[in-house]
């Protein structure tokens, strides 16, 4: 902006496209168990379509594993 601040783009100036799962204004929805291991979104100004920017998003295939207890955390340090 001229006055030095700015302002986050919404979907309102963006046009959100990719090709997997659906926009709901900024955000990517994929559902629980994608089928994909990656998405390509592509974002370009609603104003001048030729500005645009392409992304791959790597999807993480693996579950995270159990976190530890405040007790064995305690444990291991005492081994």
């Amino acid at each position: 902006m001229s006055d030095g601040n700015w302002k986050p783009l919404t979907a309102k100036e963006l046009d959100f496209k990719t090709d997997y799962g659906k926009f709901e204004g900024n955000d990517l929805v994929l559902p629980d168990n994608p089928n994909v291991a990656k998405v390509t979104v592509s974002v370009s100004l609603k104003s001048d379509k030729e500005k645009t920017k392409q992304v791959t998003i790597w999807i993480k295939q693996k579950p995270d594993p159990p976190l530890q207890t405040e007790d064995s955390n305690r444990r291991k340090k005492y081994r």
